[in-house]
């Protein structure tokens, strides 16, 4: 169900989203890429003298992918379901906004039942 509003009617539903559980994920990623960093073949490659980005990216966020890949997969799930509660709720709002005018504004009969 997409908004009337065209994209002005998206910032807001996708907003709520968003944040629902971005703080959570970013926290998870950051915990995994730092007990990456404390393996003994990061600490090989800082003797090696190999920089710290080639490290990050090479070695760290190599490995690190399979448990972000299945993040993702979980909070896929959770966007599908928290986006059909959220459109409902938005949508129930433009209901009674529809309603409330063509009861009060119209003077048409409004149906609620």
């Amino acid at each position: 169900m997409v908004s009337k509003g065209g994209f002005q009617g998206l910032i807001l539903p996708v907003t709520v989203l968003t944040i629902q559980c971005s703080a959570k994920f970013i926290r998870q990623v950051r915990s995994i890429v730092l007990e990456q960093m404390n393996q003994e073949y990061v600490r090989g490659a800082i003797a090696r003298g190999v920089t710290k980005s080639k490290i990050l990216f090479s070695h760290v966020l190599r490995n690190a992918w399979l448990p972000i890949i299945t993040l993702i997969g979980i909070y896929f799930g959770v966007f599908l379901s928290g986006a059909a509660i959220v459109e409902t709720i938005f949508f129930m709002a433009r209901y009674w906004t529809t309603c409330s005018r063509g009861c009060w504004k119209e003077r048409l009969p409004c149906n609620t039942s």
